[in-house]
């Protein structure tokens, strides 16, 4: 069922080589035509620069394909959290020893299949940040983690090619939730990001519904 919680996992972890492992985690939203042809998509892309241009602040999709950068991590982040999910959806594991320039080692492609449009209104359980109601008309409230609490920064909102449609400065974080007008947003699927120190961190999707 649509935006039931779970792990995505992988069978093997990346072996080979030395030094520390990269780990990012890609998705397709648009997989109903079959995920192993949209990885093919990314051709000659270099995930890796992408991904590091994400990193330092950049769009989440990768090129002008449908796929986008949804996670960041080590080597003990093997597997995925995934909730909300409304749409059959592609993910793949990628890793790089650190100071590589591009991902050589993909994990097999795992594909997420809804059957229907249903979706669960309210809390997501992501472990940055929570927002709810999920799709929204209009108000979205914001938990961030606790790893946000005491400091300060800014709320970035982008749409789903990556675009800046909102940034909001917030001051010291607590347990209250951050409440964040987005009724000048047409409805779509959108990203939240908090960015604090320069670095924009992992975000959580939602939608916009309009009525």
């Amino acid at each position: 069922m649509a935006g039931t919680p779970f792990v995505v996992e992988n069978v093997l972890a990346p072996s080979g080589g030395s030094g520390a492992q990269e780990i990012a985690w890609i998705m397709c939203a648009d997989g109903a035509t079959g995920c192993q042809g949209r990885f093919e998509e990314l051709g000659s892309i270099n995930v890796g620069a992408a991904y590091d241009a994400w990193l330092a602040g950049g769009p989440d999709q990768i090129g002008s394909t449908c796929w986008m950068f949804v996670a960041d991590g080590d080597a003990d982040d093997l597997s995925l959290n995934v909730d909300g999910i409304n749409s059959t959806t592609c993910f793949v594991r990628c890793a790089r020893r650190a100071g590589c320039e591009s991902f050589t080692g993909e994990g097999n492609i795992i594909t997420v299949e809804v059957l229907n449009g249903m979706h669960r209104l309210g809390v997501d359980q992501h472990p940055d940040v929570q927002v709810y109601p999920n799709p929204t008309h209009g108000q979205l409230e914001v938990v961030p983690a606790e790893r946000f609490h005491g400091l300060e920064g800014t709320i970035i909102i982008t749409n789903r090619l990556g675009q800046v449609m909102m940034e909001m400065p917030y001051e010291v974080l607590d347990d209250n939730p951050v409440s964040v007008n987005v009724e000048g947003l047409p409805g779509g699927l959108y990203t939240i990001f908090f960015k604090v120190a320069n670095r924009k961190n992992i975000g959580k999707k939602f939608v916009i519904a309009r009525r």
